[in-house]
């Protein structure tokens, strides 16, 4: 198995006469994201942000820049940056650094000049690795002073939020499962029934380690804005249930970890926008040639679904 890594390796429009009526009917959570300025720091690793080998596009497989990318088309403000590595070694090498960006987008922070207060952050992007999946998130960690994920994600939503007055919003960024153990000697790509298993694993077993993970923050930290996306499991969905074509594995995921191409990176992208501004992703986004035709060709299909899963998914936890 290629481990994930934890280093650096290498709107709709409304009818203006039903406007009032409609802004009574949103939630404040809606009120307050559609076109608020993001300013986010990401504890993440390789499934958030990697450089596309070989690709003219290098960024491509940054979900900050396809989040920037949409936001721009809906004239919407965001800037990111981040760190590699696991929630261990986030909560444990407090404050974070500035190692993440994108050339096309202005920069939110440089941890070499300013603190981390300075920065004025509003959201927190956290994500655990993609193969802790086999005990849940509460339990303790004898090879890590017996922190659990849970301990270690508190950690790191305490400090954050005492670097910002009005507070942090916190989303759990639900990544993909490690493919290795769906494979025949872990031997990449998968089949088309081993693509098949990993998807289904990814929406069932896999998904529900999150609403319980998702479950033991929000009711540790019961005061605090905290938002799961299920990015992973609708990414599974696309592929398995919604599709007309099927795609092989190995024209999406490049190793067994797995990272993804571009392709997975953008609709990874796409999905997060969608969850952090609480609205459907613009139709008139031109999606590059670097993204598989198959994607590239129905997105407006695919922007429907993913957020009629998104909310469908946000009212199931109300």
């Amino acid at each position: 198995m290629d481990p994930i890594e934890d280093d650096d390796p290498n709107q709709e429009q409304t009818d203006p006469d039903n406007s009032e009526e409609e802004e009574e009917e949103e939630t404040d959570d809606e009120q307050s994201n559609n076109h608020e300025a993001v300013r986010m720091y990401m504890f993440g690793h390789s499934l958030v942000d990697i450089e596309i080998e070989n690709s003219p596009r290098k960024d491509e497989g940054k979900i900050g820049y396809w989040i920037y990318l949409l936001s721009q088309q809906n004239n919407q403000s965001f800037t990111y940056t981040g760190q590699w590595g696991f929630l261990g070694g986030h909560a444990g090498s407090l404050p974070p650094i500035s190692a993440w960006g994108s050339e096309i987008i202005p920069s939110v922070w440089d941890s070499d000049l300013a603190p981390f207060s300075d920065a004025n952050f509003n959201s927190i992007l956290i994500t655990p690795g993609n193969f802790m999946q086999w005990r849940p998130a509460n339990t303790p960690d004898p090879n890590d002073n017996n922190h659990s994920l849970l301990t270690k994600t508190e950690i790191l939503m305490d400090w954050t939020n005492t670097q910002e007055e009005d507070g942090m919003k916190f989303y759990i960024y639900e990544n993909w499962p490690d493919m290795a153990p769906f494979l025949t000697n872990e031997q990449f790509p998968a089949t088309a029934q081993q693509f098949s298993n990993y998807n289904n694993h990814t929406m069932g077993e896999f998904h529900d380690w999150w609403l319980e993970y998702y479950d033991f923050i929000r009711s540790s930290r019961p005061d605090a804005h905290v938002k799961l996306i299920p990015v992973g499991s609708i990414i599974s969905k696309i592929f398995e249930n919604h599709l007309d074509t099927t795609i092989p594995s190995s024209e999406l995921y490049v190793d067994d970890a797995p990272h993804g191409t571009a392709t997975i990176y953008f609709l990874a992208g796409l999905t997060s926008y969608m969850g952090i501004y609480n609205t459907k992703a613009p139709s008139n986004f031109n999606v590059p040639d670097t993204i598989h035709s198959e994607v590239r060709d129905n997105y407006n299909d695919i922007v429907d679904f993913i957020w009629n899963e998104l909310n469908q998914f946000y009212n199931s936890q109300d």
